[in-house]
């Protein structure tokens, strides 16, 4: 079966199921790479603010302008905080690895799988190695300013297939923030020592912004363990 690996896709809520846990000893955990670009919500309306981040609808609302501003606000973000090396993808997964150990689960690493290049989307079945379940976690995100002090906004998508990515056996989606946007994904409150004064706050103290940006992969983790 084959999976799009994507982030800003709505994700639907599915829990693990105590049968399937019980039959599950070992997890390959997909390496899932870091995002190219760290996204900045440039100063707007806070209703925007979601979907500038997270969405091609909000891209298509905001209309071309809005979106060639957070472009451009992204990659000077981009180019100020990726020298700190954020390691969104990295601590994320780290933090799972841990946490599965920790639980009693065997973990292996596995490379992302093959891409079909018509479809876009990604084979589960063509991943090697010996396990009973896939975990792909991604991450997203960086910093919105549109309520004109910039703050944490990110958002994960963590879901489990069976060994032959036929079935879906656990999904979820966390975003992490000071505000609750919709109630699709799982909302954890970001803290208050991430938020800047202004921009150019931020980019007087870009070091704060990776932290913050850290903090929430490692509470996107502490929240999908919990119902692994």
């Amino acid at each position: 079966m084959t999976i799009t690996l994507a982030a800003c896709s709505v994700a639907p809520k599915i829990a693990l199921q105590p049968e399937a846990k019980a039959s599950i000893k070992t997890i390959a955990l997909v390496d899932v790479p870091e995002p190219e670009t760290y996204r900045m919500v440039p100063e707007t309306n806070a209703a925007g603010s979601v979907l500038y981040m997270f969405g091609a609808l909000g891209g298509a609302i905001l209309g071309g302008i809005e979106a060639s501003r957070e472009k451009k606000a992204s990659q000077k973000f981009t180019q100020a905080v990726a020298p700190l090396e954020p390691e969104l993808s990295g601590t994320l997964l780290s933090e799972l690895e841990a946490g599965l150990k920790s639980k009693g689960y065997q973990v292996v690493r596995v490379p992302m799988p093959a891409k079909d290049e018509e479809s876009g989307e990604y084979d589960v079945a063509s991943i090697d190695g010996v396990f009973d379940a896939v975990l792909v976690a991604t991450v997203e995100g960086g910093y919105s300013a549109a309520s004109y002090e910039p703050q944490p906004m990110l958002l994960s998508t963590v879901q489990m297939y069976d060994r032959t990515g036929d079935k879906m056996l656990f999904s979820n989606q966390y975003v992490y923030s000071d505000t609750q946007h919709g109630a699709r994904s799982v909302h954890i409150k970001s803290e208050s020592r991430f938020v800047l004064s202004s921009l150019d706050d931020l980019y007087s103290n870009v070091a704060v912004a990776r932290d913050g940006m850290q903090a929430g992969a490692k509470a996107f983790a502490e929240h999908a363990l919990a119902e692994l």
